[in-house]
Order: C-alpha cells, then sequence, then structure tokens
C-alpha cells in the first residue's frame, strides 16, 4: 500500500492515463479514496472480500505529522487515496507519482489488518470481524431502533 495526497483540484485536472491510478498502467492492484471513514475505513474497505477477490490482511505504519491518532485514521479528506502494487514496483510507481506525495505504508497480507500510528499500533483486527461488523452495521443499528423513542 502507499498513501498517495492530492488535493481535489489536483485529482480533477490530472491526466489519469499518466497517474499511479490509472489501470493502463498495469501497475495498480486496487485503489480506494479516504473521503468516506478516512484512512482506516479505506484499509479495511480494500481488505475485504467483493468482486470474486478475497479478503486478505495488511501490515499497515502511519506517521501521524503531529495529529491525533483519531485524526490520522478516520480524517475524511478528500484528497488522499490508498493504493496497491507489486513491491517490485516501487520505484516505477515513484517515478509515476512524481512530485505527488507518495509514502509507503505497509504491505498487504495475512488474515487481519493491523494499523501501527507512530509505530504504536492502533488497530489489530481479523479482516473477518471487520468485514462482519461493516456489512452488519446498518441492519444491526435498525434493529434496535425505537421509532416511539425518538418522537
Amino acid at each position: 500500500f502507499f498513501f498517495k495526497q492530492k488535493t481535489a483540484y489536483e485529482i480533477y485536472q490530472c491526466d489519469w492515463s499518466s497517474d499511479v491510478c490509472s489501470s493502463d498502467l498495469g501497475l495498480t492492484r486496487s485503489a480506494h479514496d479516504c473521503s468516506d471513514g478516512g484512512l482506516a475505513v479505506a484499509l479495511a474497505e480494500c481488505c475485504f472480500s467483493a468482486l470474486n477477490h478475497e479478503r486478505i490482511g495488511a501490515k499497515i505504519d502511519v506517521a501521524s505529522d503531529g495529529l491525533d491518532a483519531s485524526a490520522v485514521l478516520f480524517g475524511e479528506s478528500s484528497g488522499r487515496v490508498v493504493v496497491s502494487f507489486s513491491a517490485s514496483d516501487v520505484e516505477r510507481a515513484r517515478e509515476v507519482a512524481g512530485e505527488v506525495e507518495f509514502n509507503v505504508i505497509g504491505r498487504v497480507g495475512g488474515a487481519s489488518l493491523t494499523i501501527a500510528v507512530d509505530g504504536n499500533d492502533t488497530i489489530d483486527e481479523s479482516i473477518l470481524t471487520l468485514e462482519t461488523l461493516w456489512s452488519n452495521a446498518l441492519g444491526s443499528k435498525l434493529s434496535t431502533f425505537d421509532a416511539a423513542a425518538e418522537v
């Protein structure tokens, strides 16, 4: 995985055919924006099973740059993208990214998602558990909702 940051304007203006996120380059295996739930949610969703892909874990370590861990993990900035690619393609991805901020933040593999902030494990859970919680979240909330109590 690497964490790529661009402003919304840069994303809108960029030539996706020459960008790291372009599938035309054969570089990326997955890409997910961080605008809905932040980095932690984007990483978890990347690990879930979908479209005939098995679930797979990841081990991530991000720098806080002085921010609170919750801001790093759940901040919903619209200009951040998580992209996965083969470790052998790191230098090629750096070349393609050019001047765009680019940080390698971890590796894909295993059955758990472990996210550390500044080297301190913050999240460590099996992908199966995370995916089950995520897929049942709305139904679980609705089953305990009492409309009469809301009046």
